[in-house]
């Protein structure tokens, strides 16, 4: 019987499971918290995320400077809601999860199929067996329970019921008269991404400048921001 022999190599910093580990490049960026907040705010780190290839599809027809990229990378590096060193172990798989849905890299069966996982014999969505599971997919498979419309509508209910929670009263009123208009944008045609509505940016993470138009107020355009964090993030 034939036997081979194989070289392997273990890195060791890969191999200590830390709070947070993600390659870039090929560089590994530790889930170390200093290290990760620096890497959140150099202008290196957000210049090769908004130059990947991955994001390509936000950039090719982007000439009407349609998105806010200030309030996009606060989103994804959640600098809208933490300010200090000290990030609770959710903080850290949020910004994980926000960074691989904004370069729609989850890990669908398209990706891990891609990656030759251990046992991934297939791309296929194994829920509705109806096509391939990437990132799109998961959200209009025909089996889940909600719609996007129905998930983002009822995320403004839950946004206001976080307020009132906090009573909040002023902030829900003022929730409740740009409700509609909040929901036109979204249900508008997206200027970027061809044959579909703004809706499929802001659940990718992306911040429209229209939102920016509800209000002039600062400390409104504060809770804009927040409510838009809530919503992507249902």
């Amino acid at each position: 019987m034939d036997s081979k022999s194989y070289k392997m190599k273990f890195i060791d910093e890969v191999m200590s499971f830390d709070e947070f580990n993600l390659y870039w490049k090929k560089i590994l960026i530790s889930g170390g918290l200093r290290a990760w907040r620096k890497k959140c705010s150099e202008l290196i780190w957000k210049n090769e995320m908004l130059n990947s290839s991955k994001v390509e599809d936000l950039f090719y027809y982007n000439y009407k400077d349609e998105f806010d990229w200030n309030k996009t990378l606060q989103f994804i590096s959640n600098r809208n809601i933490y300010t200090s060193w000290e990030i609770e172990k959710d903080d850290v798989w949020e910004r994980s999860y926000k960074i691989k849905n904004f370069l729609k890299d989850l890990p669908t069966y398209e990706v891990l199929y891609k990656r030759d996982v251990n046992k991934i014999e297939t791309d296929q969505c194994i829920r509705c067996k109806n096509g391939v599971e990437d990132w799109d997919h998961l959200w209009i498979c025909e089996t889940n329970e909600l719609t996007i419309k129905e998930v983002l509508e009822l995320s403004i209910s839950k946004f206001e019921e976080s307020l009132l929670k906090e009573e909040k009263h002023e902030k829900i009123k003022f929730l409740q008269n740009i409700n509609f208009s909040f929901l036109k944008i979204l249900y508008e045609k997206s200027e970027v991404l061809l044959g579909k509505e703004k809706y499929w940016e802001l659940i990718r993470g992306v911040y429209n400048r229209k939102f920016n138009t509800l209000s002039k107020i600062k400390m409104r355009k504060k809770l804009l921001t927040s409510f838009g964090v809530f919503v992507s993030m249902r």
